[in-house]
């Protein structure tokens, strides 16, 4: 019977107390000085606690996992020679004598390591680099603590390209390796540039001042781009008169230095030779058009020059002839003569098919009418750079057995009983479907937390044409993105595509994929050549959180252990 009232008494008292949170009764907190301590590794560091101002407290102290503790009346100091605890912190109490429950602060205490070393490098890629292609750079950040206050940028030159943070989405104390990675894609301009980054650990105003910075070695980008013409990219007919002499300029820049190729009229067989094309004395025979093609490894631009020859009987005696020079001169003649190359016919040469689109490597053929009514009595030719041809009447026969060039084309044309030539071209298509394509997620997809951002890596490996090219993201058979490139690259490239996604938990388990497609119309393969990556499986986790009150549950500790002692 006596112990119910006890009991009863002793649950009314802890109910009591608990009512009685450290949050209400303490509106004299301990205070620490500094309110927050930033300490590099392996140094000293050291603050001091006022306790309290106005308080009666029989009990109180300074409670710290290293270091020397001292108290003097309500002032407790604490010091430490050598900071070797990467998470600690320092915590100043007092006791509420009315409750028993306890008054206390904590001093949060930082511990940093600025990054052991800084490097850059170029992912899965080395050497030159190809103007419009992506690459990825990748900075490497090593044994850097704490990594959530670490901010990395990378630069070109003094240009700064973009800050990132760490993605690590735990609060790791200790030091750690991390990788941060940046698209890029070069252009002619950046040829010479060096790309370089840096590691800065942002610590507050606490922390040293400047804050502490790391910065990589260079890499000094080769960039490769295809022949440019260096003067104007249209080019006027030209006239010129019977003997004089004729200059033809094609000069282009170009990484590695371009090669010229001059294709003349008649069908000639090309001539290699440098960017200016000289006959001392023209004749009218030399009329027609003139072509300069202009290669490097990585493409080919071509130049056309469309001459007449004027014969001396047309034109004013003079004793003087002044060369004329095409492509990069000012001086522009018009064409007044004949011998010009007309695309737009009525009685147009036709091509069957009228498009080819052929893998990289097999056979092809196509025929060409060069015409039906307007030609009967005027040469035909049909102009290929590849292949052999085959002449039936006005009919012209075109083959290949094995189709090795990837910019390529059929012109067929026809001369009229005025002089003038009529031509069709017949494009064609060249491709290779993917070799490889990869999947990859920038982060552990075993380690995904619930409503962080992920990104995911599509790499398609030595593809063409490019512009062809679609790529879908796929989770299950879910289709989350389809992107399309950009780029207009006939040889053989390897792109990077990305999707962004935020994870959920219902991506837990799910399988994504990416696949890779050459869309080349009607006239190629059907079904379209179609490249699948492997799976990647998420793991997607929720993050936990101490939602209860520390100072609730440091009181609540401290009842229960008096209601033991009660009834004991």
């Amino acid at each position: 019977m006596f112990f119910m009232p006890v009991v009863a008494s002793l649950m009314s008292f802890l109910h009591g107390c608990i009512a009685y949170s450290c949050d209400q009764q303490c509106a004299d907190e301990p205070v620490f000085t500094p309110s927050r301590l930033v300490v590099k590794f392996g140094d000293s560091a050291s603050a001091r606690c006022s306790v309290c101002q106005h308080c009666h407290s029989e009990t109180h102290g300074l409670e710290t996992s290293l270091g020397v503790r001292t108290i003097n009346g309500t002032t407790a100091f604490w010091r430490v020679d050598t900071m070797t605890e990467w998470d600690t912190s320092a915590m100043c109490y007092y006791n509420v004598k009315e409750s028993g429950c306890q008054c206390f602060s904590i001093l949060p205490v930082t511990v940093y390591q600025p990054p052991h070393s800084v490097s850059i490098s170029s992912v899965n890629h080395t050497g030159p680099m190809r103007e419009d292609h992506q690459y990825t750079l990748q900075c490497t950040v090593q044994d850097v603590a704490p990594v959530e206050n670490l901010a990395v940028t990378f630069y070109k030159g003094q240009t700064a390209l973009g800050s990132q943070r760490s993605n690590s989405y735990t609060k790791q104390k200790t030091p750690v390796t991390e990788i941060f990675t940046l698209n890029i894609t070069p252009s002619k301009a950046d040829d010479g540039v060096q790309y370089w980054c840096e590691a800065k650990l942002e610590l507050g105003p606490e922390g040293p001042q400047p804050p502490p910075v790391v910065v990589s070695q260079n890499i000094t980008a080769t960039v490769l781009y295809k022949p440019r013409p260096q003067g104007p990219s249209h080019l006027d007919p030209v006239t010129i008169t019977e003997g004089s002499p004729l200059h033809l300029n094609c000069s282009a820049g170009g990484n590695p230095s371009p090669s010229y190729t001059w294709m003349l009229p008649l069908a000639s067989p090309p001539l290699s030779g440098g960017s200016v094309f000289t006959i001392k004395h023209i004749k009218p025979a030399d009329a027609g058009q003139y072509t300069c093609s202009v290669s490097n490894t990585v493409g080919t631009v071509t130049m056309k020059f469309t001459v007449a020859v004027q014969g001396l009987e047309t034109t004013s005696t003079t004793t003087t002839r002044q060369p004329t020079t095409v492509g990069n001169s000012s001086t522009r003649n018009r064409l007044t003569h004949r011998f010009i190359l007309y695309p737009n016919c009525a009685d147009k040469p036709v091509f069957r098919p009228s498009r080819l689109v052929v893998q990289f490597g097999y056979p092809v053929s196509a025929r060409c009418s060069a015409c039906r009514h307007a030609c009967h009595r005027g040469p035909t030719e049909l102009e290929v750079s590849a292949g052999v041809t085959r002449r039936d009447g006005s009919m012209m026969l075109w083959k290949v057995h094995s189709l090795t060039e990837w910019d390529t084309s059929a012109k067929c044309y026809y001369t009229d009983d005025d002089g003038n030539q009529c031509c069709s071209t017949l494009p064609v298509t060249v491709y290779q479907p993917p070799d490889n394509v990869q999947i990859r997620l920038l982060a552990d997809p075993q380690q995904m937390f619930e409503d962080h951002l992920y990104t995911l890596h599509c790499e398609v490996q030595d593809v063409a044409p490019v512009e062809n090219l679609i790529v879908t993201f796929y989770k299950g058979q879910e289709v989350v993105s389809q992107q399309w490139s950009t780029y207009k690259e006939k040889t053989p490239v390897t792109e990077i595509f990305t999707f962004d996604f935020r994870a959920r938990l219902e991506d837990d388990g799910a399988h994504f994929r990416c696949e890779a497609k050459l869309e080349l119309g009607p006239e190629g393969p059907q079904p379209p050549p179609v490249v699948m990556s492997q799976n990647i499986t998420t793991t997607v986790k929720i993050m936990e959180y101490i939602t209860a009150s520390s100072t609730t549950i440091h009181s609540f500790s401290v009842c229960f252990m008096l209601l033991l002692f009660a009834l004991v």
